[in-house]
């Protein structure tokens, strides 16, 4: 069975105050995202990927380098976060509840944004097209960037793309073969597999 590990980044620093969000693209892993990326890493033993897929966000690139040594990650724009136009020129804090209603098809997309609906095609048309032929593959991105694409196999539309848990550094398993079962493995995230409670991610 060839598989497709599906990762969320590990935890990055924190935004930067009041900065646009713009500003903190260029974030990197925190201590606490490295040791989330070994154990990662450990959890995945057996997957051997002959490739490791990533976004070409510096916290993305890391956590592939981390979990899929000695692989060079592949870097694919076009596997960015959403691409909020006018409003990443504000802070994460004030434009999260816009975003959202924008995934959620409530509010309208700013200038320069995309609609939930043209992330979740730019998304699918990247994956398609960077799987390789044979063999397995981990694929590193974002929050909505890796729900578009398992919210689908749910049965679910992309406006409750939300509703799929995404933890940092965690991982989905899917089949690339078997398109009855095609996921086998939801949000299991290897550092803290046992955790009493999840706390909302409003980092998207």
């Amino acid at each position: 069975m060839r598989i497709a590990a599906i990762m969320r980044h590990a935890e990055p620093e924190d935004p930067r105050g009041e900065l646009p969000l713009a500003a903190g693209r260029d974030r990197r892993l925190t201590e606490q995202g490295r040791r989330q990326c070994e154990a990662a890493r450990t959890w995945l033993t057996g997957l051997a990927p002959v490739c490791v897929i990533s976004s070409d966000s510096p916290r993305a690139i890391e956590t592939a380098q981390l979990v899929g040594a000695p692989l060079t990650p592949t870097i694919i724009p076009e596997l960015a976060g959403m691409r909020l136009g006018v409003w990443e020129e504000e802070p994460l804090q004030a434009v999260t509840d816009r975003v959202r209603g924008l995934v959620a098809g409530a509010v309208p997309a700013p200038p320069g944004a995309e609609s939930i609906a043209e992330l979740s095609e730019r998304v699918r048309r990247a994956f398609d097209q960077a799987l390789p032929a044979e063999g397995n593959v981990l694929v590193v991105a974002h929050r909505l960037v890796n729900a578009v694409l398992l919210a689908e196999l749910l049965g679910l539309p992309p406006e409750e793309a939300l509703s799929v848990p995404q933890d940092h550094a965690n991982v989905s398993l899917l089949s690339l073969e078997d398109t009855r079962d095609q996921l086998l493995a939801l949000n299991v995230t290897p550092l803290a597999p046992l955790r009493l409670e999840r706390r909302e991610v409003d980092n998207l």
